[in-house]
């Protein structure tokens, strides 16, 4: 009898097989294409008619840009990976009603040859959730899928499919080689050994290790509003990218790239998230942060906005304002100023004479200046023809199109005149703001009040998924449900590293003053998997000095290093330590990712002058960080850190004007402890409040 390694090797062989042959057959279509594509440009180059030769290479680019191609040569790059590692579990399950056993093997992407024996099922595919959501063989196991009504895309039904789970089997493929199979019934924690190879630095992939809890959440309900909670380390980001691809792959008619929008906190988490996108079969996703996004649609829309200046630290003038009076407020001065509009109109000579009163009539719900362009562009269009068609020879064309062209001007005159920030000024009234410090909630309103007047034109996006939500204010919500074309939005978060300040939420239950009841699906992630017992446990006593924090975390089965709090006579020596951790820390040669963390913004410059005496090798992360690896020493301030995770983390001197002894000050150093993957530093001058 055949052992089972035999039995996989047998199995694997022959998927590599196939594999290998249709991976022949492409790379021969694309050399063929690609060497008619050299014959052309050749044949362009040797013709001696101009003409001749720019349509041959028109026809010749037309060939590289069609989409058999692009697909082609996309497909290939991922069967290089596939064929080093075609898939990484198997499962075995009797559905319900049938005589036939299904024997399924799971991979990143799927692999359909004609044999269907040798077939590989894509992660994202609804029987795929089986080996997510049962750890071992199961009777009476289930798995949903959901599928679009036909014509009314934004309803779901939901399929449920029961049977019985004979078999979970984990297969570890290197290379084209078994490195091991293990059966989940023999307790192997292949979680611990996954997160243990992790090096920080980047993002990486779950797609292995996706835990039930955060299967369910990459597959719930895209036509609702999802809120995640979920603690330090828990794998929202991860989380968040891969529900990305689920959607993408489950209702690609309806969700792509092209219409899914991903916001995340700053510009270097926006940077962060980028390199592990293509991995997943990501290529072109809008992401932004907020402040970004709302900017980028006013520079598309030639709004003027340059002289205004968007500052991080919120000024607090729209704090405590109730969110139904803030709208209210809004469309009453959206109202008064299509009025104002209006009565400027009609004390034009030509609004009576081009009938202006049954335009606008046309468009009474339109916005203010949406009817303005609109009345002239049609003025223009007017004049286009009439210029065609006539000319100015006839004298009463002539008049007809002098009025109309002093009508275009004055009308143009009215749209340039409009400035976003003019408009927010007249908005606030006598409460004077400062447009060189514009904070993100002025930056919704007027983005709000701009689209209630102006019109924007702009994408509205059937999926928007928030990350770090949590220190986002119900105003800025307001501004994400108007980028919204309707419920599909995913908030992730942790309520305790809200840190930026207090204007953030307090509950995630706040978003029903937005949102409806009904529409809110809530979930919650308590385990934090990045960290050990040790750091995560640290960190949570931290937080439980303050009885006010609820959502605290649970450490994951993974022990290692005791945190250590060291106290130094200075700087110098403080750092000089650091640079002996370094040292003994990569002897092993091991690649791994080291976050320096400095806190106080005042003493970065001082920190990265004495790290470079120390003659270490570090890289600065600023905004606009991009180049983030699995290796390397970063020097980061803590305003950044927030959704980054390093091997090992230091943390220079979190004294107590930093991190006071306040729910702000706990939520502050909790977030600089729980970036770290194994060990953690917190090294300081006087450290006492910590050695308390």
């Amino acid at each position: 009898m055949s052992t089972i390694q035999e039995i996989e090797n047998k199995h694997l062989n022959k998927i590599l097989e196939i594999l290998k042959d249709e991976f022949a057959s492409i790379k021969a279509d694309i050399k063929s294409i690609e060497d008619d594509y050299s014959k052309r440009l050749k044949e362009a180059s040797e013709e001696a008619k101009q003409d001749e030769a720019v349509e041959i290479i028109k026809l010749a680019n037309k060939t590289m840009q069609n989409r058999d191609y692009i697909f082609k040569r996309n497909y290939i790059e991922r069967m290089e990976a596939q064929i080093n590692t075609p898939y990484f579990a198997r499962i075995d399950f009797d559905m319900e009603g049938s005589t036939t056993p299904y024997i399924i093997y799971i991979g990143k992407h799927s692999f359909l040859p004609k044999d269907a024996t040798h077939r590989i099922s894509d992660w994202r595919a609804p029987i795929s959730s089986l080996y997510y959501n049962y750890q071992e063989p199961q009777k009476n196991a289930k798995y949903e899928f959901d599928v679009p009504v036909k014509y009314q895309p934004w309803k779901i039904d939901h399929k449920i499919i029961h049977g019985d789970l004979n078999l979970r089997r984990n297969i570890d493929i290197v290379n084209q080689k078994i490195s091991g199979i293990y059966d989940n019934n023999l307790r192997v924690d292949l979680l611990s050994e996954a997160i243990k190879k992790k090096t920080g630095g980047i993002l990486e992939d779950i797609i292995k290790t996706i835990q039930k809890g955060q299967n369910e959440i990459i597959r719930s309900n895209p036509y609702k509003l999802n809120v995640i909670q979920g603690t330090a380390g828990s794998g929202k980001t991860t989380v968040a990218i891969h529900r990305i691809s689920y959607l993408f792959y489950t209702f690609k008619d309806e969700i792509r790239e092209d219409n899914t929008l991903l916001l995340s906190s700053s510009k270097v988490l926006v940077n962060y998230v980028a390199k592990t996108l293509p991995e997943l079969e990501i290529y072109s996703l809008t992401r932004n942060t907020l402040p970004g996004q709302i900017i980028e649609i006013f520079k598309s829309n030639k709004l003027d906005f340059h002289d205004a200046n968007f500052t991080k630290k919120r000024n607090g003038n729209w704090a405590g304002t109730n969110i139904n009076e803030i709208n209210k407020k809004m469309a009453k001065f959206a109202n008064m100023y299509k009025e104002k509009i209006h009565a400027e109109l009609k004390t034009k000579k030509y609004y009576e004479e081009f009938n202006i009163e049954r335009q606008i009539f046309r468009m009474q719900q339109r916005p203010a200046f949406y009817q303005l362009k609109s009345i002239n562009e049609d003025i223009k269009n007017e004049i286009k023809e009439l210029n065609e068609s006539f000319g100015k020879s006839n004298l009463i064309i002539a008049r007809k199109i002098g009025q109309l062209e002093l009508a275009e001007k004055e009308l143009s005159k009215m749209l340039k005149a409009f400035k976003p920030v003019e408009i927010y000024d007249e908005f606030v009234g006598l409460e004077k703001f400062d447009k060189k410090n514009i904070d993100i909630d002025e930056l919704s309103i007027i983005y709000l009040l701009i689209d209630k007047l102006y019109g924007l034109e702009q994408i509205k996006y059937k999926q928007v998924i928030v990350d770090e939500g949590q220190d986002l204010s119900l105003i800025n919500y307001l501004a994400i449900q108007n980028l919204s074309e309707g419920l599909g939005i995913t908030i992730l978060g942790d309520l305790n590293q809200s840190t930026e300040d207090e204007m953030g939420l307090k509950d995630w239950t706040d978003l029903e003053e937005i949102f409806a009841k009904d529409d809110i699906s809530y979930h919650e992630i308590k385990i934090s998997y990045r960290t050990t017992k040790q750091i995560i446990t640290h960190a949570k006593s931290i937080l439980q000095k303050f009885p006010t924090f609820k959502h605290l975390p649970e450490p994951f089965r993974r022990e290692g290093e005791t945190p250590k709090i060291a106290n130094f006579k200075n700087k110098i020596d403080l750092l000089s330590q650091i640079s002996q951790d370094i040292e003994n820390i990569n002897k092993d040669g091991n690649q791994r990712s080291i976050g320096i963390i400095e806190p106080n913004p005042n003493q970065f410059d001082d920190t990265a002058h004495l790290l470079k005496s120390l003659n270490i090798n570090y890289v600065i992360v600023d905004e606009k960080f991009e180049d983030f690896n699995s290796s390397g020493i970063y020097l980061i301030p803590q305003s950044l850190v927030k959704g980054l995770e390093f091997d090992t983390v230091f943390i220079i001197d979190p004294n107590e004007k930093i991190f006071p002894k306040t729910p702000q000050g706990a939520k502050k150093l909790f977030v600089a402890c729980t970036r770290s993957i194994n060990r953690l530093f917190i090294y300081g001058i006087n450290l006492t409040h910590l050695l308390e």
